[in-house]
């Protein structure tokens, strides 16, 4: 009878880790074909720019989450808060402009 239980535990182990490896396999390959139609629809240099800048975006994210958390924004109010977000508002356009300098610099040492 234990055995018959272990058995079946092991199976059932089995069967979760294959169905966990299915579904990251199928994710893989979504993102996969995604990647095939944005290419057809967009082309090579269209596809590079809009994933450079989602990459941007993710970036600045981050960053807005660092920010807001070093400045402890959850814990200000009024005046204080709207203050403070103007100020990571400034940071964050800074640090954009300055990774899309760091793209373009990069793409100048690409070409030559």
């Amino acid at each position: 009878m234990i055995k018959i239980q272990q058995n079946t535990t092991l199976l059932t182990s089995i069967e979760q880790k294959i169905s966990g490896k299915n579904s990251e396999f199928s994710k893989a390959l979504a993102k996969v074909e995604q990647f095939k139609k944005d290419l057809d629809e967009l082309g090579p240099l269209r596809l590079a720019f809009k994933l450079n800048m989602d990459k941007i975006k993710e970036k600045i994210e981050e960053k807005r989450a660092e920010l807001a958390q070093l400045f402890k924004l959850a814990e200000l109010s009024g005046d204080e808060k709207a203050r403070t977000i103007a100020s990571i508002e400034e940071m964050l356009e800074a640090y954009k402009k300055q990774l899309l300098e760091q793209m373009q610099a990069a793409k100048e040492l690409e070409d030559e």
